[in-house]
């Protein structure tokens, strides 16, 4: 598969694109063949080297990524009402600039109705409540909304 890395800190010029061992889920796990992703504040930090939590669960280089929307490619045991091929967003705990993430089954939903994969990624933090029960965020435009 292929991601995006951070492997020193820096500004954009570190991120690169490497090719890794796709993950396999693991028990109460989704895999998902990612679509399209959320970028935010948060990613910008761990790329800085300023987010605590990057340095202290995941080490370097690191993938960035918390907000992805694909489809189901897998699931691991335990995780019976997710079907492969369905359309889903999650959060992760980094690791979503991939072409492939794994995320806890209670991370993952369903892409809501009225949503593309690409605004079910781009909801982001502060909109995350709203995309995971469905209702359109009013902060998503669609191509025919946007100007120009």
């Amino acid at each position: 598969m292929l991601a995006i890395q951070v492997k020193k800190t820096g500004g954009p010029e570190v991120l690169g694109v490497v090719e890794l061992k796709k993950p396999a889920p693991g028990p109460g796990q989704a895999l998902i063949r990612v679509e399209a992703i959320g970028v935010n504040y948060a990613d910008c930090i761990v790329r800085m080297g300023l987010y605590a939590s990057a340095k202290e669960y995941v080490g370097w280089p690191i993938t960035p990524g918390f907000e992805v929307a694909g489809k189901v490619a897998a699931v691991g045991a335990g995780v019976a009402d997710l079907a492969e091929g369905a359309a889903v967003l999650a959060v992760t705990r980094f690791g979503g600039y991939a072409t492939h993430v794994t995320a806890a089954r209670e991370h993952v939903r369903p892409v809501p109705a009225g949503l593309s994969i690409p605004e079910a990624a781009g909801t982001g933090c502060g909109q995350r409540r709203k995309a995971c029960i469905g209702e359109r965020p009013s902060a998503i435009a669609t191509t025919s909304e946007r100007p120009g």
